[in-house]
Protein backbone atom coordinates (compact mmCIF):
# COMPACT_ATOMS: atom_id res chain seq x y z
CA UNK A 1 0.00 0.00 0.00
CA UNK A 2 1.01 3.73 -0.80
CA UNK A 3 2.47 5.56 2.07
CA UNK A 4 0.17 8.53 3.30
CA UNK A 5 1.81 11.52 5.02
CA UNK A 6 0.40 13.01 7.74
CA UNK A 7 -1.22 16.35 7.42
CA UNK A 8 0.90 19.73 7.86
CA UNK A 9 -0.21 20.63 11.25
CA UNK A 10 2.23 24.11 11.85
CA UNK A 11 0.12 26.35 9.85
CA UNK A 12 -2.21 27.92 11.31
CA UNK A 13 -5.89 27.95 9.66
CA UNK A 14 -7.33 31.56 7.57
CA UNK A 15 -9.41 32.94 10.82
CA UNK A 16 -8.11 31.20 13.82
CA UNK A 17 -7.71 33.33 16.78
CA UNK A 18 -4.09 34.44 17.58
CA UNK A 19 -2.83 33.17 20.98
CA UNK A 20 -4.19 35.34 23.99
CA UNK A 21 -2.22 38.32 25.12
CA UNK A 22 -0.40 37.42 28.59
CA UNK A 23 -2.75 38.67 31.64
CA UNK A 24 -0.96 41.26 33.48
CA UNK A 25 -1.10 41.41 37.33
CA UNK A 26 0.11 44.59 40.02
CA UNK A 27 2.31 42.96 42.76
CA UNK A 28 2.77 44.82 46.21
CA UNK A 29 6.05 43.67 47.67
CA UNK A 30 6.94 45.38 51.30
CA UNK A 31 9.73 44.31 54.00
CA UNK A 32 10.06 44.86 57.81
CA UNK A 33 11.87 46.73 57.46
CA UNK A 34 11.63 48.59 54.42
CA UNK A 35 14.00 49.79 52.23
CA UNK A 36 15.27 46.27 51.08
CA UNK A 37 16.28 45.65 47.26
CA UNK A 38 13.69 43.62 45.83
CA UNK A 39 14.21 41.65 42.65
CA UNK A 40 11.38 39.71 40.51
CA UNK A 41 12.76 36.78 38.40
CA UNK A 42 16.87 37.66 39.09
CA UNK A 43 16.24 41.23 37.98
CA UNK A 44 16.70 44.44 40.49
CA UNK A 45 13.16 46.27 40.10
CA UNK A 46 13.62 48.48 43.11
CA UNK A 47 13.25 49.03 46.83
CA UNK A 48 10.31 47.85 49.18
CA UNK A 49 7.70 48.97 49.50
CA UNK A 50 7.33 48.61 45.75
CA UNK A 51 4.04 47.99 43.37
CA UNK A 52 5.02 45.95 40.37
CA UNK A 53 2.33 47.65 38.12
CA UNK A 54 2.38 45.31 35.34
CA UNK A 55 3.66 41.53 35.94
CA UNK A 56 3.04 38.22 33.80
CA UNK A 57 0.28 36.23 35.29
CA UNK A 58 1.93 33.12 36.90
CA UNK A 59 4.90 31.67 38.97
CA UNK A 60 7.35 34.55 39.80
CA UNK A 61 10.78 34.13 42.05
CA UNK A 62 10.86 37.26 44.50
CA UNK A 63 14.12 38.44 46.30
CA UNK A 64 14.48 40.86 48.90
CA UNK A 65 17.76 41.93 50.21
CA UNK A 66 18.89 44.30 53.14
CA UNK A 67 22.00 43.98 54.86
CA UNK A 68 22.75 41.00 53.66
CA UNK A 69 20.16 38.96 54.71
CA UNK A 70 17.86 37.59 52.02
CA UNK A 71 14.56 36.34 51.36
CA UNK A 72 13.57 34.21 48.68
CA UNK A 73 10.02 33.27 47.66
CA UNK A 74 8.37 31.41 44.10
CA UNK A 75 5.07 32.80 44.35
CA UNK A 76 2.32 32.24 41.22
CA UNK A 77 0.46 35.21 40.89
CA UNK A 78 -3.00 35.36 39.56
CA UNK A 79 -6.58 37.60 40.61
CA UNK A 80 -6.24 36.51 44.39
CA UNK A 81 -3.24 37.74 45.38
CA UNK A 82 -2.84 41.77 46.09
CA UNK A 83 1.23 41.31 47.29
CA UNK A 84 3.73 39.69 49.35
CA UNK A 85 5.02 40.82 52.40
CA UNK A 86 8.85 39.36 53.99
CA UNK A 87 9.88 40.35 57.73
CA UNK A 88 13.54 39.78 58.32
CA UNK A 89 13.18 39.37 61.97
CA UNK A 90 11.20 36.24 61.66
CA UNK A 91 12.50 35.19 58.19
CA UNK A 92 8.64 34.99 56.61
CA UNK A 93 6.54 35.82 54.42
CA UNK A 94 3.08 36.29 54.09
CA UNK A 95 0.67 36.52 51.19
CA UNK A 96 -1.80 39.48 51.17
CA UNK A 97 -5.13 38.84 49.76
Amino acid sequence: PPATSAPDVSAVPAGAAAPAAPVLRSLRITTVPVDAQVYLDGREVGRSPLTLPSISEGAHTIAVVLEGQRGELTQTTGPNLAGVRYDFASGTWRTLK
